[in-house]
This record gives structure tokens, sequence and C-alpha cells, in this order.
């Protein structure tokens, strides 16, 4: 099967001009070509007999342009069937991710309309639990469908049937091109040929689907990551409308320590006391201490801690009427505490940053509370949380004056401190700048040496032994130099010059040796006149100042002295 270019020149037959040429098939066997025109095949010969029939019927001038099939045309037939195949498979995952698309839209709609009618938060965990998994699978099967984005489908449908029925033309169906000429017409430019070989060679070019392909996955890879981060966007929006209550459950479980601590003794659970109510239990804690009174009395008429039996009769009751009697106080003074303790809390607080932490504060205040259960009266007319409040302030004041400070000051200091604080704020205040000592001093009616003194002994002290650092493996200690301490240089230097001195005293005469160390000290480090060495060597002084005159001029020799040389200019 060849592929045929024909054209026709001048023709008289407008009939002619309409016609169409579909293909022209050329034999092996055959020595000419035949031209099929509307269903009629006509032999393209060059005897007389059929020119002489052709000139009969219609005036028919043709140009026949014929190319033999080669090996390229093989092989660019054969990659347009690739093609082929490779757009109806693109077609199909095409449609694959059309169908998980609207998957994707409706699951989408069916979680929004859940979530929506769900009231409880119990629902509301569920679902959004399910929404994320469901959003997690569609996103790992988009991922390994490699999904990439698509056009709108009836484009993308049209598109791939043209580009699919253009390929199929190209590479089954041999094709003639006919061109339609006005009456008259003329040759155009140029032979239908050259368009053939252009066709041929845009076949056999190298494709750049590969390419393409690879873009549009990595479009899809963003797309995905977009719609991670939208579910992620609707999660937090619609657990914020809930947010107040997760974020009290987990303050409550491990943010909050006191939270912790007000479950753990069981005070969190407890109810704030009525009026009634603290007037009954305030009697049976009476009670109660009327009763430890009782007991500590027969201990010191005793001399031993009384029995159970010998503490009720005492207490003119049998044994089961006074242990009720007692486990009741008991009872009473345990609600009493649990029940306010979230008021030492409150107090405690008002009271950080001086040197104890929140929780010894608490503990502290405790101790406060407790002391208020027991003094506090009914009969007064007070509620009890007005009467322990001064209390718990009291232990709080007392522990942070005697436990604040490794050196422990007296208590008027502190209260003279903060006159100090309280005189610095309202000068501040007035003033607009940071106030001047004369002007404290002046206020607080006592002198600026004593401020200062004040002032200077109330500062934080530091343990030497406070690990330091990135890896809290040093101390402070480690970084502070100790003056006491000489330096080991300078020590080892004067050792040496000790050593070398003596070298040069012995190459003098023994009296004179004696007579150097005693005048300059050298042994002991005192000097002495000359009137002490002539006492010690029972000369003159005058013979001693000879002597040391002596020594003096034949240690200025150069060969004595210059062991000595390297130590003028050494700091000692």
């Amino acid at each position: 099967m060849m592929t045929v270019a024909v054209t026709f020149h001048n023709c008289s037959c407008n009939a002619m001009q309409q016609m169409n040429v579909e293909f022209v098939s050329v034999p092996s066997a055959i020595r000419y070509p035949t031209l099929h025109i509307n269903g009629h095949s006509k032999c393209l010969g060059y005897g007389h007999r059929e020119r002489k029939r052709l000139s009969r019927g219609m005036k028919i001038k043709a140009t026949l342009a014929i190319e033999p099939r080669t090996r390229k045309s093989d092989n660019a037939i054969a990659a347009a069937s690739d093609a082929v195949g490779r757009a109806k498979t693109a077609e199909a995952e095409a449609a694959a991710a059309v169908a998980l698309a609207r998957a994707a839209a409706q699951a989408a709609k069916d979680a929004a309309a859940l979530i929506r009618s769900n009231d409880f938060q119990t629902d509301l965990e569920y679902s959004s639990s399910e929404l994320r998994l469901q959003l997690e699978r569609l996103r790992l099967r988009l991922m390994e469908n490699n999904i990439f984005d698509l056009p709108k489908e009836g484009v993308s449908t049209q598109k791939t049937e043209e580009g699919i029925r253009m390929q199929s033309c190209v590479s089954t169906t041999p094709s003639v091109e006919s061109t339609h000429f006005p009456e008259g017409g003329h040759v155009p430019n140029g032979n239908l040929v050259t368009d053939v070989k252009d066709h041929k060679q845009g076949i056999v070019t190298r494709s750049m689907k590969r390419s393409e392909r690879l873009a549009k996955r990595t479009r899809a890879m963003a797309k995905a990551y977009k719609l991670a981060a939208a579910t992620s966007a609707a999660e937090a929006s619609l657990s914020s409308k809930h947010g107040r209550s997760r974020r009290t459950r987990s303050q409550t479980s491990t943010g909050d320590h006191f939270g912790s601590f007000l479950l753990t003794n069981g005070s969190k659970r407890s109810k704030l006391l009525t009026a009634a109510e603290e007037i009954e239990l305030s009697r049976k804690i009476q009670d109660l201490i009327a009763l430890d009174a009782l007991k500590e009395n027969l201990q010191e008429q005793l001399g031993r801690e009384p029995t159970l039996t010998e503490w009720a009769k005492a207490s003119e009751m049998d044994v089961g009427a006074f242990s009720a009697r007692y486990t009741e106080g008991r009872q009473a003074k345990d609600r009493m505490i649990m029940s306010n303790i979230r008021l030492v809390i409150s107090v405690a607080k008002k009271y950080q940053n001086r040197g104890i932490s929140l929780q010894d504060l608490i503990q502290e205040g405790s101790i406060g509370l407790i002391r208020g259960c027991e003094k506090f009266d009914p009969d007064k007319g007070f509620k009890f949380s007005t009467y322990a409040h001064w209390w718990i302030r009291q232990a709080l004041t007392r522990a942070i004056t005697e436990q604040s400070r490794t050196v422990r000051l007296p208590a008027h200091l502190f209260e003279v401190m903060a006159q100090i604080r309280k005189a610095k704020r309202l000068l501040s205040q007035e003033f607009r700048r940071p106030p001047q000592e004369s002007d404290v001093a002046e206020l607080m009616g006592m002198s600026v040496e004593k401020l200062r003194s004040v002032i200077r002994s109330t500062k934080n002290c530091r343990s030497l032994e406070k690990p330091i650092g990135k890896d809290m493996n040093s101390t402070l200690a480690e970084f502070i130099a100790d003056e006491t301490l000489e330096d080991p240089e300078v020590k080892i230097t004067k050792q040496l010059l000790k050593q070398d001195v003596d070298k040069v005293l012995k190459t003098l005469t023994q009296r004179e040796s004696d007579v150097m160390k005693l005048r300059y000290g050298l042994e002991d480090g005192k000097m002495r006149t000359l009137e002490e060495i002539g006492k010690s060597f029972n000369i003159t002084r005058e013979r001693v100042r000879q002597i040391e005159a002596k020594a003096m001029r034949k240690l200025k020799q150069p060969h004595r002295n210059h062991v000595l040389e390297s130590y003028m200019f050494v700091d000692i």
C-alpha cells in the first residue's frame, strides 16, 4: 500500500471538480496504479486507447506522486500505535481520578453534615476521628494512583477522542488529501508530498508526554498537600467551638498541678459550706479539742499515755459512744479543712516570688488554716473564711520571714523593706521617674546611710555550690577566684629565685654570706641594722659595714650575678 497525492488541473467539468479522491491502491501485480473516483476505478496508464477513452468523458489532468513506504514509516506507525494505547490508559486514569474526586467531595459533604448534626462532645470527637481516617485514606489513594490535574470533562473527552481519531488516521488509514479549486483554478505552489513528509516527521519526533505527566503528578501532589492542610484547618475550626471544655479537661489532667493536687486530696470534689454547716462543724471541732485537752491532762497525771478506756471514763462516756464522738469530731475537722483548701491556694498565689515556692506556700497556708479551724468561734457572728483568711496570711508572712533567705533576717527588716518599696512606688508615680535615694530616705525619715544598709542587708544570697552552665555540671565557686591564694606561677618563681640567690651567696665567704642574709632578711624576712649584726658577730658596727661593702662589690661581678639577670623584669 502506498500513499498517493493527486492534484487536478484545468478541469472543464464542474462535476469533476467536486469529486473527492478517497484513496489510491497500487497493487504490486499491476504495472500502473488504479485511481478510485466515486466508486469507479480508473487505470492511470500511458496507452493511446486509455487516454482516448478518458478524453471522451471528461478532460482530466492530474499530477501523480507516489512515495514508497520505508522503514522509518513503519517505526512511525508503531510509535503512533503506542501513543494510542497510552492515550487510552490516560483516559482510563482520568476517569478513575474523576470518580475519586467525586467520592472525596461527597465524603467531605457527608462529614460536614454529620458534624453539624452532632450536639454532644463525644459524637464530635468520634465524627472528627472518622473524618480524619476517611480523608487520610483518600489522600493515600490519590498519591498511589498519581492523580493529576484534569480539565472539564467535556473538553477532556473531546480532546482525547480527537487525538485518538487523528492518531488512528495517521497510523492505520492511508489518506489522500484533495484540494478543491474553483473553475479555472491553478496549481498551488509546492507539492502535497512535502505536507506528507512534514506530517511523518511530526510523528517520529520525540514525545514530550513523559515530562507532561511528571509535571501533572507534581501538581497532583501539591493538590493533595493542600487538601490535607484544608482538612487540618477545618478540624481546628471545629475544635475551637468546644475549646473551653477541652482546655479545662487538659488542665485538670496534665497542665494544672493544683488541679491534680485538689483531685488527690479530695478537696476538688468538696463543696463550699453553708453558714449552718460551718456552725455545726465548728461545734464538733471544739468538742474534739476538749477531748484532746482531757487526754493531755490525763497524760500529765498518769505519767504515761492513757488508754482508750481511761480516756472514755474520764469523759464520763462508755467506750463505744466515746469512739463515735471522737471520730465524728475528726471527720468534721477534715471536712472543714478540705472545703477551704482552695482559699489557701488563692491567698498563697499573692505571695509568690518571695523566696519560697508556691507548693511550700500552700503547705504553710494549710497550717494556718488548721489553726484557724481550731480557734474559730461561731458565736462571734463572722464567717469562717473571713476569720481563717487572717490566720493563713499570718502563716505565710512568718514562713517568708524565716525560710525565704539563707541567712535569716529580723522580721522588722522585712517590714522596713516593704515600706521602702511602697515609698519608691509613690515617688515614681509623683515624679514620673525612678526616685533618688535622698528622696526615699527623706520620705522614710531615715538617713541615706541607713537606707543603703537596709537595702544591702536584704539582698538575696547565692550559694557557691549552685549548679550553673548549660549542662548544670559546674558550680559557681569554680568561676570565682580566691584572693587569699597565691598565684602558682609567682610562687614557683619565688622558690627558683631563692635557690639562685643561695647559689650566688655561696661564692662569697661564710662571714660575708651571713652578713648579707642578716642585713637584707633573706632567711626570715626581717632586716637588721649594722649594730644588731655587730653584736651577733661580736664586731664593731664599722666592720660590719666594710664586710657588706666588700660583699656587694663581689656580687656586682658578671660571672657571679649572671644567673639573676633573668629575674630583673619579673613581677614578683
